[in-house]
């Protein structure tokens, strides 16, 4: 036997020795990898419904996204420039998600803060400053890691196909990361209240990425075998399932009892064999949705979906411009049967007999074409692009020369356009940001990134208030009537001093602070400053005092003066106390 056989025959003794207890504990019941499979078919038969739709959106919209029918990874899938000509809709998309990237999420500025709906212990100091500590931490965090780009990733995906998930890992050296996905690689389920509940994702790896990345022990013979007979860069097609844990036993810290599980297996291998097996205490993928149908609906419709019609047509117009343009410049010919081999290159001869008539070479037919009209018509359709995919609004936030535009700028510029966004804007807090911060919090809070909770804390659920700029201008809409009303006063105050009376100042002015996303830490607090106001009632009652007697003493003064005076005053020489005396009836003239 050669040394070859003899090491085959080990290395085969090896593997059946490393999977027999995989396979006793599958027999055991300990996994039954069938439940998931099936709801893996499942899902990826509802989602297979979609796919027609998605490779037309990314063909005409962002041949630059999505992933279909198992293609293998990292082959640069051509562009087809003859189908998409004018790429105006792409940069539209991309405007879009820049827009969205610094408008929702910068990595520039503060964007969230963590809080408790008890205003009353948010002024309290142990906890403002823990949650002071932690969004600095989050946002410092997220600043060093790849978050900002599954962000960004996810708005061109909603842009496009009204869809986009992504997930949230933890990473040794980063704390968190983000794993971005692209359209008809993955498909979802909802639970009954139409929140995602269930992610499945088919890629590909290599052999030596799945024996580095899972083990040997965790790998399939045939992976093993192929990673040792030098097919090391031979792809296999990997699958993996994730959704909410519907067996689990609360507060048990065993994988298969978390919030969530993970199953990940060989597609093809024996029906009990598993790559690996996790659970995560919260789910881990980002899901937002772009306006689904119905609560049930397991994708959304974005704008890419209601301007598909339009791009296309925009391509044909293009095409026909173009067409008409090379008509003009290079018409057909028509040539007399004399004519020779006719050449139009330039200085080019082309021979033919003079005693023919019409003979030669001359147009077809004369083609004509308004331009001007036509580029009017494409125009209207790049409009009607720059209003599905508010470009005006963001452009206006990213060409601004100006430094520190305010929220309250873009507000009033443009307050229509933000009434049509709002609605995305807050689908996409509730659908993306909020369980994005909650998830970055979470894991930072179990890998010791942040101070430990105060017990105050303790039982209250935390939420993520927003001061992204497209929040506040969205809060600022609700502030130009408080703006009228102090304009009213204002004006009419001097006239009516008792209107006054009518506005709350403190309320005003805190309320006013806090919807343009003033950081808490500006906010004096409240027995801080009625001390404040104390001290300076106090100051000003002292010095009111002190005035009241210094009018007192000049008033005793001036009178002591003016006593003196008149006693030293001549009679009979028209003084002041000649014109009492006469005026009491005595004789003050002497005479």
């Amino acid at each position: 036997m050669s040394n070859a056989q003899l090491m085959k025959m080990k290395d085969t003794e090896a593997m059946n020795a490393m999977f027999k207890p995989m396979k006793w504990m599958a027999e055991q019941g300990f996994i039954d990898r069938w439940p998931f499979q099936k709801r893996q078919t499942q899902l990826w038969i509802e989602g297979m419904k979609w796919y027609p739709r998605w490779q037309d959106q990314a063909r005409y919209l962002n041949p630059t996204r999505g992933f279909f029918y198992y293609g293998i990874p990292d082959y640069g899938p051509p562009i087809d420039h003859g189908t998409l000509i004018d790429s105006h809709v792409r940069r539209c998309i991309r405007d879009f998600a820049c827009g969205m990237q610094s408008g929702m999420t910068s990595p520039a500025r503060p964007w969230f803060e963590l809080e408790v709906q008890d205003k009353d212990l948010m002024k309290y100091g142990p906890v403002k400053n823990y949650f002071e500590i932690c969004n600095k931490r989050l946002l410092a965090i997220a600043g060093h890691s790849n978050i900002y780009d599954g962000f960004y990733n996810s708005y061109e995906e909603l842009a496009t196909f009204g869809t986009a998930t992504w997930g949230i890992v933890e990473d040794f050296q980063d704390v968190f990361r983000a794993e971005s996905y692209t359209i008809g690689e993955y498909f979802l389920g909802c639970g009954p209240d139409g929140r995602v509940n269930a992610f499945t994702r088919s890629t590909w790896k290599t052999v030596s990425q799945i024996v580095e990345e899972y083990g040997e022990e965790m790998c399939s013979p045939t992976v093993i075998s192929m990673y040792y007979n030098n097919q090391s860069d031979a792809w296999r097609r990997v699958i993996q399932l994730i959704e909410i844990n519907d067996d689990r036993i609360p507060d048990y810290e065993d994988f298969a009892h978390k919030h969530t599980r993970a199953i990940t297996w060989e597609d093809g291998s024996q029906q009990n064999l598993y790559l690996k097996l996790e659970g995560f205490n919260e789910f881990p993928l980002i899901c937002p949705r772009w306006q689904p149908r119905t609560t049930h609906d397991n994708y959304g419709n974005g704008p890419g979906a209601d301007f598909l019609g339009d791009v296309r047509m925009l391509q044909m117009m293009q095409k026909k411009k173009l067409i008409g343009l090379d008509k003009v410049v290079d018409p057909p010919l028509q040539a007399d049967s004399t004519v020779g081999n006719v050449t139009t290159l330039p200085g080019a001869v082309t021979r033919f007999s003079a005693s023919t008539p019409n003979a030669g070479v001359k147009p077809l037919y004369q083609v004509q074409i308004d331009l001007a009209a036509i580029r009017e018509d494409i125009m209207e359709v790049k409009q009607a692009a720059n209003e599905a995919f508010f470009t005006d609004l963001f452009k206006t936030m990213i060409n601004d020369d100006r430094p520190g535009i305010t929220a309250y700028e873009i507000a009033e510029k443009k307050a229509e356009i933000m009434n049509m966004l709002s609605p995305i804007v807050n689908s996409l807090n509730n659908t993306q940001h909020n369980p994005a911060v909650l998830r970055m919090y979470n894991i930072a809070r179990r890998t010791g990134q942040l101070p430990p909770m105060p017990k105050e804390l303790r039982g209250n659920a935390l939420q993520v208030k927003y001061i992204s700029i497209l929040t506040q201008a969205q809060r600022m809409m609700g502030l130009q009537s408080i703006q009228e009303t102090l304009g009213f006063f204002s004006q009419n105050a001097q006239v009516f001093p008792q209107m006054i009376d009518n506005v709350n100042q403190d309320a005003i002015a805190r309320g006013y602070m806090e919807d343009i996303g003033l950081p808490s830490s500006y906010f004096a607090e409240l027995g801080a400053m009625k001390k404040l106001r104390d001290q300076r009632a106090k100051a000003q009652a002292e010095q009111q005092k002190q005035q009241a007697a210094l009018v007192q003493a000049k008033v005793a003064h001036d009178a002591g003066t003016g006593a003196g005076a008149a006693a030293n005053a001549p009679m009979g020489q028209g003084s002041a106390l000649d014109a009492l005396l006469a005026g009491m009836g005595g004789n003050g003239g002497g005479q």
